[in-house]
């Protein structure tokens, strides 16, 4: 349903770049995806990424989770953001308006 926000429980990895990253498992994070923007809740602040900051979200299915790479254009953000979340994320984002910037891996 468009304008809903949807909440889940996840885990993310957040740092420079894959190999200088902070790793936090399942339920240290949590996103919340509404119509046009997603918000990364870690541990220590609060990511907030508005669509027109969005350059591109990378699917990745895993067994358990599915991973989503989040390339944005935000300077004062950590370049490297990926969140491990439940395999219904990948339908929430298109519902939330996303779909242009899905690409699978």
């Amino acid at each position: 349903m468009p304008g809903e926000i949807i909440t889940q429980t996840c885990g993310y990895t957040v740092g420079r770049n894959q190999i200088f990253a902070i790793n936090a498992s399942r339920p240290f994070g949590r996103i919340t995806i509404s119509l046009g923007q997603l918000v990364l809740s870690c541990i220590s602040r609060e990511l907030v990424f508005p669509i027109s900051s969005v350059t591109r979200l990378t699917i990745r299915r895993g067994w358990f989770f599915t991973g989503v790479r989040i390339e944005h254009t935000i300077s004062d953000y950590p370049k490297y953001v990926v969140i491990h979340a439940s395999k219904t994320i990948e339908s929430q984002l298109i519902s939330a308006g996303f779909q242009d910037l899905l690409t699978q891996l």
